[in-house]
Formats: structure tokens, sequence, C-alpha cells
């Protein structure tokens, strides 16, 4: 789990708590809150991430990363499509949930640059919270 936010990281933490996920802690760099280690199928990992920054060190790749609503600002298209290639393993998905009428054209921007890199799998429009609203889900894969 990334995010710049650290109450965003503490959220999605009880919400991996609240699905009975058998969590365990692990510890982590003083930059990184505490992880978590799920006991089945790998590791959950933690850690404030602010996309534009160009510095950020990646450990080791992942097989998969899940990103939601991080394309509402313009400036934050470029930065993540430069960063999502070191974030993922060979054959790694990344996986895009984005509500698709609050930034189309950001959305559309990125599906342009980002494809350069990696390869489209699919796209489809999902209801959420009620009949009114809508999910736009991406997946791409680093070949």
């Amino acid at each position: 789990l990334f995010d710049r936010e650290p109450l965003a990281l503490t959220c999605a933490e009880h919400s991996v708590l609240k699905n009975n996920l058998k969590l365990q802690k692990h510890n982590s760099s003083s930059q990184t809150p505490a992880g978590l280690g799920v006991a089945e199928g790998g590791t959950l990992d933690v850690q404030i991430l602010d996309w534009s920054d160009d510095g950020f060190e990646v450990a080791q790749p992942y097989d998969v990363v899940m990103a939601c609503d991080v394309l509402y600002q313009e400036a934050a298209v470029a930065p993540i499509c430069k960063l999502l290639p070191r974030l993922l393993k060979p054959g790694g998905s990344f996986l895009l949930a984005d509500p698709p009428h609050r930034t189309p054209k950001n959305r559309e921007r990125f599906v342009e640059t980002v494809g350069a890199v990696l390869q489209k799998s699919f796209r489809r429009t999902t209801p959420y919270l009620g009949q009114d609203n809508e999910l736009c889900i991406l997946q791409f894969k680093l070949p």
C-alpha cells in the first residue's frame, strides 16, 4: 500500500484487518510506517509515497500494484507513468480504479502515455455505491 498521506495508509490498514486477513507486523525503515505481512499469499507492504518524488527508491519490484483515484491532478499523470515500470516485476500487473467522470482527460492521457511501456490487459466500468456511481477498472502488464 502506497500513499502520500499517512492517514490514508492507516485507513487502508484498518480495511485490510476488517476483511479478516491474517496479518503480522514486520519491521520497516524509518521512512515507512509499520508494514503488514499477509500470512498466506505473500506480503502486503505499507509505505508513504509521493508519486512525483523522482528520488523514490524501489527496494524490490512487485507482482501487483493497485491504485485508486490517483489521476485527479493533471500533474500526477507523467510521474505515475514514469514510476510504474520501476514498481513492477517483469510480467507484473498494475490495476487502476478510477471514477470515470472525475478526470477523463487525465485517464486518457495516462492510458496513452503508459501504453508505451505497459500492455493494457482490460478495461471495464463497474457500478459501485449504488446505481448512479461507476468505477473504471484498467489493468496493465509489464512485459
